[in-house]
């Protein structure tokens, strides 16, 4: 099955030091990961960019299913 997959994912600065105002601002990234669902289980989901007809998986991803906003299946 392949999904669209909107989720919420953690977020940082590069900054070694930053003042209170600049941390207060920090808000988490919205991720939109496309892909074959691997394996869906207790609190997450597997799913992955690439896969080859030999059962080969590239860009895998493992998210928690409490992160995601939104899904929905896709044509193939």
């Amino acid at each position: 099955m392949i999904e669209l997959i909107e989720w919420e994912d953690t977020t940082h600065s590069d900054e070694p030091w930053m003042c209170t105002e600049d941390a207060e601002d920090l808000m988490p990234a919205i991720m939109i990961t496309v892909g074959k669902v691997v394996v869906e289980r207790d609190g997450s989901v597997v799913i992955a960019g690439s896969w080859g007809d030999g059962g080969e998986l590239g860009d895998v991803n493992c998210i928690p299913l409490t992160a995601i906003k939104n899904r929905r299946t896709l044509e193939y």
